[in-house]
C-alpha cells in the first residue's frame, strides 16, 4: 500500500470566519432576508396583538382591555386614537398590511445595524476584540 504525503501549507488552512454565521455576504441578500422575515412576523404579530388588547372584526370584545378603556374613559362618545384602533380592528388586509410595513422597516434597520457593524465595505466579516489589558 502506498502512502502519500502532501505538505499542508499554513495559508491553506482558513479559519472559522463569522460571515459563515449569516444568510449571505453580499448586503442587498443579507438585509432583504432579514426584511421579509421581520416582515412576515409582523403580518402576524400586528393583528394578534390588535386581537390581544380587543379589536376585532366585529368591534370591541367584550371583557377585555379596549371595552375596559371605552367603558372607564370614553363611554359611548369615542375618539381619536381609540376610534382609530377600533376602524382598524375590523379591517384585516390593513392591519396585515401595516404589520408586514412595521416588520420590514424594523427588519431593515436591524438587518442595516448588525450589516455595518460585522462586515466591512467588502462585506468580509470584521471580528473586532477587546483587550482586558492595558498597553
Amino acid at each position: 500500500m502506498d502512502h502519500v504525503t502532501t505538505s499542508m501549507n499554513p495559508d491553506d488552512i482558513m479559519p472559522y470566519a463569522e460571515s459563515e454565521l449569516w444568510p449571505s455576504d453580499v448586503k442587498v441578500w443579507y438585509m432583504l432576508s432579514w426584511v421579509l422575515i421581520c416582515g412576515l412576523i409582523g403580518l402576524i404579530a400586528f393583528p394578534l396583538s390588535m386581537l390581544a388588547i380587543g379589536f376585532s372584526v366585529d368591534g370591541v370584545v367584550a371583557l377585555s382591555c379596549a371595552a375596559c378603556t371605552q367603558s372607564c374613559i370614553y363611554g359611548g362618545a369615542t375618539s381619536g386614537c381609540f376610534s382609530i384602533m377600533q376602524a382598524l380592528g375590523t379591517q384585516p388586509l390593513v392591519m396585515v398590511i401595516i404589520g408586514f410595513i412595521f416588520g420590514s422597516v424594523s427588519g431593515g434597520l436591524i438587518a442595516n445595524k448588525i450589516y455595518v457593524d460585522h462586515f466591512d465595505a467588502l462585506g468580509n466579516s470584521t471580528i473586532t476584540t477587546t483587550s482586558m489589558a492595558p498597553f
